[in-house]
């Protein structure tokens, strides 16, 4: 893995991982969140799953340190699709902008990873 792909990854892996950690364990703010996006009661633990196996992914990925890993492109496009959607939920429960930057952020680094695998 390249030096930009690695530190995307590792970046996402820390954040994906944190981000996991909050969602399961029902922090306030993020079951707040989740209420004002219109998300099912308890789908933040669906939504901590999901990030805690992207986290896997990737450190599966950055193990195999190959620049070609079909795992982590596919972990990458997969987080796009999934911080696309979260910057759609966001959009349409017209948060103000400062509310979606974490998804954006990781939205951008998600792109980032995919399009240099």
């Amino acid at each position: 893995m390249d030096t930009l792909p690695l530190i995307c990854a590792w970046l996402l892996t820390v954040a994906l991982s944190v981000a996991a950690a909050l969602d399961v364990t029902h922090h306030p703010t993020i079951v707040a969140t989740m209420e004002r996006l219109g998300m099912p009661e308890g789908f933040e633990v669906i939504a901590g799953v999901v990030k805690a196996a992207a986290a896997l992914g990737l450190i599966t990925s950055i193990v195999a340190h190959r620049a070609t890993d079909p795992l982590g492109a596919i972990t990458a496009w997969c987080l796009v699709a999934y911080f696309l959607m979260a910057l759609g939920a966001h959009a349409r429960a017209k948060d103000a902008p400062q509310e979606s930057i974490g998804a954006g952020v990781l939205f951008a680094l998600s792109l980032v990873l995919a399009i240099s695998l």
